[in-house]
């Protein structure tokens, strides 16, 4: 052995010494919390995934920070039966010198007797083998204790702990430089990665931001064709998007930024670092590597959650996971980075994503402090806990009170019990129920329909439809009673009575299966040569077919009435029979939103509605609960309506109904970017009043604005309601917006109030700066309301610069001159102020007025610096 690397082992000796029993003791005492942590979340799993993805942050924070804990906590005694079993990282060395009298010789470099307390430093704890049985102390001459005893490294070698010493850093730099290294990948990605130009995208982005409540700067960045949505970064977070995202239809760039929003909102990128920090520290513990693989799952479905809480359509946002997974790669530094889209986690994702009975709640500030708080409560004692043998006679007597003479020195040897290696947990696989759930994505990864009866009733109604290019269809209908999965390849007609199937499209292939009260029957039905092949069976085993058609009567008519198989003909015919009010009667008894979207599309499709009966669809669409569904079929029916008015109104009145913010601004921005009336402008208005959302808010009234540039009772309207507008900048936004067309003094005046309440004096500055485009303030209304708003600017350069443009318009009132020289006399910078009144004195005969000329001394009298007084006064003089 070179000398070098005995030198590493010995150093990795005096390293296990030291760190071990601290890492061991911690893993023992984590393996509490991440098994509270795992039971609990087992509990909860129909509660939301931010709640599950809390109770994982928190316990593999715990754990992380539990070494540092051990070595400020108070410390107490934890009594543990019987002592062989007592852990050595829990027990640990005894605490303290030891003090006794201590008679008789001792060998080494102290000769003679010592009578009297001796204090004796301890030494560090040895690990032994379970099966060494150790005796009560007994006296031992100092001079026998030697190195490899205390459990350092002997002269010959290191000890059994220098190598776990070595064994365990290892472990630990393997995680670190994975970590490292996908920091360093990162890096590489931004430096080869464009910011985001594209107005469309960065107006989406600062939109959604503002939604989600973030206030942290967050850049969006372009990089390579085919990579994979991620992001990075805690306190200036980046999104990465591939090249070819500029091809992404609205509805995925929305979700897709919505879902990497939420990492950022959640601050998962912070969650994800210290996780890796735990997994580094305990890379040996099972479950710490099976609570960094949850937390990650569970972080992406509470991301997924609020992508879908916020209005997104499941089975939209599911068919976009899909084709992400399908089509783009892995993300390379994912051990540094959050990545939308992985291979592995994505049936499970799929299945929350497509059950309408999860809850989409997102995790508050309140939830998180209450959690930190009952953790610190919790983690605090167990870190200061040391295990300690039970008293048995054997310790006891250890113990008990020694004769004179006979040494007092204490044993370090602690027994180890019994100890269980912990095997990994094994990966979750997909069960053929989970696989039969999965509808569409099963039929598009295995390129064939396969066999049914993998679903089970269960409480409630629930409907799911997922398409792909319309070839292939996977529906599935549970309730209490039954449930009822259907996959589809090419397209069915029903009969006329929907009572069987009538005809499939050539090679057309369907099967249905029907799980009740505890028996399964399913029908596979085939296209070969024009002719329709049945194959009806019952638990697996051949049906009879006059019971098996008997069956398919009774189903059909569900299939029909609650999925989109064969929804354009049966509503055409229904049309036929009992026009489009029987079509919306049905209509109103379909469960799924999404079957209800089909059927508003297939009617609209099936010639031109009158406009009647386009009233009447729109005042139909309140019964979908889906807000994307509603507006989607909203926007239809607004494309065929032509502007006219009684539609317009019944849309606008069906958008109070919806209560997603982008999805209200998607059908009113629809009604009013059409040909519209001041009344459906006006209630256009009040619908976007109620949104919550300032961006998508402002961008309904702008839109509004710009149509009704002689309507003022609409501009009016408008005005009223952005004073709902929390955000500054958007207010200004409108008010200038307002401003923008012809105006009256009255809607002035309202501006100029609304402007008021802006807190932001750059947003201030620019209504006030607008506002003078449209007034010479030359009536008592208008110079009240402008100066009041002005003298509420608390920034003197604001402030100034406002005057300042009052005074550049060549046609400003002379009567203005004096309300604007006592409003610059409130401005508390001296070369602010003097630069307003160096403006007024340059202003041709402003002085030879005598009102003007009083304000403006009185004024002057308050600058209080010389040389801008001087200043002041020698252009007054020139």
């Amino acid at each position: 052995m070179t000398p070098l690397l005995a030198d590493l082992l010995s150093r990795g000796g005096d390293l296990a010494a030291r760190a071990l029993p601290l890492v061991a003791g911690s893993a023992i005492k984590g393996t509490i919390i991440l098994a509270a942590a795992a039971g609990a979340t087992t509990l909860m799993r129909r509660a939301a995934a931010a709640t599950r993805h809390l109770v994982w942050s928190t316990a593999v924070v715990g754990v992380l920070v539990l070494p540092l804990l051990e070595l400020v906590a108070p410390r107490w005694s934890l009594p543990i039966a019987p002592a062989s079993f007592a852990p050595a990282s829990l027990a640990g060395p005894v605490a303290g010198p030891v003090a006794g009298p201590i008679a008789g010789p001792i060998a080494g470099p102290i000769a003679g007797p010592i009578a009297g307390p001796v204090e004796v430093a301890p030494a560090p704890a040895v690990a032994v083998p379970a099966e060494v049985v150790v005796a009560p102390p007994v006296a031992v001459p100092i001079s026998t204790v030697t190195p490899s005893e205390w459990g350092a490294p002997a002269s010959s070698g290191p000890s059994v702990l220098g190598w776990l010493a070595i064994v365990w850093a290892a472990g630990a730099v393997v995680v670190l430089l994975r970590l490292t290294l996908g920091t360093f990948g990162l890096a590489r990605l931004v430096r080869r990665a464009a910011p985001a130009d594209d107005a469309a995208w960065v107006m989406l982005l600062q939109r959604l931001a503002r939604q989600l409540g973030i206030r942290r700067p967050v850049t969006l960045l372009v990089g390579r064709t085919g990579t994979v949505p991620v992001t990075w970064g805690v306190v200036y977070p980046l999104v990465l998007l591939p090249a070819d995202a500029d091809a992404w239809t609205e509805e995925r760039r929305r979700a897709v930024l919505l879902h990497e929003l939420a990492h950022v909102e959640r601050f998962d990128a912070l969650t994800h670092v210290l996780s890796q920090l735990a997994l580094a520290v305990f890379w040996f513990h099972p479950l710490v590597v099976l609570a960094a693989r949850r937390l990650r799952a569970e972080r992406e479905r509470a991301c997924d959650d609020l992508v879908l809480a916020v209005g997104t359509r499941p089975t939209a946002y599911a068919g976009d996971l899909l084709e992400l997974v399908q089509t783009l790669g892995e993300a390379s530094p994912a051990a540094a980075a959050l990545a939308m889209a992985r291979r592995s986690e994505f049936e499970g994702r799929l299945l929350a994503i497509l059950d309408p009975a999860l809850p989409r709640i997102r995790t508050t500030r309140r939830a998180a402090a209450v959690a930190c708080a009952v953790a610190a409560v919790a983690l605090v004692p167990l870190a200061g806990a040391r295990a300690t043998a039970a008293a048995t006679p054997a310790r006891q007597a250890a113990h008990a009170p020694r004769p004179a003479g006979e040494s007092a020195l204490p044993s370090y040897i602690v027994e180890h019990g019994p100890t269980q290696a912990h095997a990994p947990a094994a990966p979750v696989r997909g069960t053929p129920s989970t696989l039969a759930a999965l509808g569409m994505a099963r039929a598009q990864l295995s390129g064939k329909v396969t066999a049914l009866a993998g679903c089970r009733p269960r409480a409630g109604q629930h409907v799911v439809s997922v398409h792909d290019d319309g070839a292939h269809s996977s529906t599935t209908i549970v309730n209490g009673e039954r449930c009822l999965e259907v996959q589809l390849t090419g397209k069915v007609d029903f009969s006329d009575d929907d009572t069987d199937v009538e005809r499939l499209s050539s090679g057309g292939m369907m099967e249905i299966a029907e799980t009740r009260g505890g028996t399964t029957r399913a029908v596979l039905l085939r296209e070969r040569g024009g002719q329709l092949e049945r194959s009806y069976t019952v638990n697996g085993a051949a049906l009879d077919p006059v019971e098996g058609e008997q069956w398919l009567r009774g189903i059909i008519p569900v299939l029909a009435r609650e999925s989109t198989i064969g929804v354009q003909g049966r509503v055409a015919r229904i049309r036929r029979q009992r026009g489009v009010a029987g079509v919306l009667d049905d209509l109103r008894q379909i469960a799924s939103d999404g079957v209800k979207r089909a059927w508003f599309t297939a009617l609209l499709q099936d010639g031109q509605p009158s406009v009647d009966e386009l009233r009447q669809m729109a005042l139909a669409t309140r019964s979908i609960a889906s807000d994307g569904d509603k507006a989607a079929s909203l926007k239809a029916i607004a494309d065929r309506a032509n502007g006219d008015p009684a539609v317009a109104m019944a849309i606008v009145a069906a958008a109070h109904t919806i209560a997603s913010d982008g999805d209200r601004r998607a059908v009113l921005t629809r009604v009013a970017g059409a040909p519209a009336t001041g009344e459906v402008l006006g209630q256009a208005t009040q619908a976007a009043k109620e949104m919550a959302s300032d961006g998508d808010k402002s961008a309904v009234l702008r839109l509004i604005i710009s149509r009704a540039t002689d309507l003022p009772e609409v501009r009016n309207a408008v005005i009223d309601a952005s004073t709902t507008l929390a955000s500054d900048g958007d207010r200004s936004g409108v008010l200038v917006a307002v401003l923008g067309a012809p105006t009256d003094e009255a809607t002035l005046v309202n501006v100029l109030r609304s402007a008021h309440a802006i807190a932001s004096d750059g947003d201030r500055r620019i209504v006030l700066t607008a506002a003078l485009t449209r007034t010479t303030l030359a009536t008592t209304r208008a110079r009240e309301a402008f100066f009041t708003t002005a003298d509420n600017i608390a920034s003197d350069g604001d402030h100034a610069e406002v005057l300042l443009a009052a005074l550049r318009r060549p046609d400003l009132s002379p009567a203005a001159l004096p309300d604007l020289l006592r409003s610059a006399s409130h401005i508390a910078s001296d070369g602010d102020k003097a630069r307003v009144l160096s403006a007024v004195a340059a202003r041709p005969r402003a002085l030879e007025d005598a009102g003007t000329r009083t304000a403006f001394f009185a004024a002057l009298k308050t600058v209080s610096s010389g040389e801008e007084y001087r200043r002041v006064m020698e252009l007054v003089t020139r």
